[in-house]
């Protein structure tokens, strides 16, 4: 299903052991963020299901800033899930690396990737 958005274009499917979510949006800003997982997580709660592939494609590359804020609200939106955020373009890197650090360090299961494939995998091990 497509929800179109005058910021964002939001994808989702829900795929055998997992949701995927792909957003595709100029930036995603901290005002852009409650409403674009809002959307995800009553898609999520209408398939009843624990992982989430998350990929997203934007124009303009996160600050640190912009980052600790989709983490916290990511966090706080989807508690208890495993995530995996995926990203093709190398200028996401940084952020994918800090967001699996931030991860890490708050205990939630959070992996980053560059690809789809990679990040299917770890999605579904047990």
């Amino acid at each position: 299903m497509t929800l179109p958005s005058p910021q964002y274009d939001l994808l989702t499917e829900n795929r055998p052991g997992y949701f995927y979510a792909r957003v595709r949006a100029v930036t995603i800003d901290p005002q852009l963020v409650p409403g674009l997982f809002a959307d995800i997580r009553t898609a999520i709660l209408e398939k009843r299901v624990a992982r989430l592939l998350f990929e997203f494609e934007m124009a303009h590359a996160l600050n640190e800033d912009e980052t600790y804020e989709l983490m916290n609200q990511l966090t706080a939106r989807f508690p208890g899930m495993r995530i995996a955020l995926v990203s093709t373009d190398p200028r996401h890197r940084p952020l994918l690396n800090l967001s699996a650090h931030l991860g890490s360090k708050t205990g939630d299961d959070m992996g980053s990737f560059v690809d789809q494939a990679s990040a299917e995998k770890w999605l579904l091990e047990d």
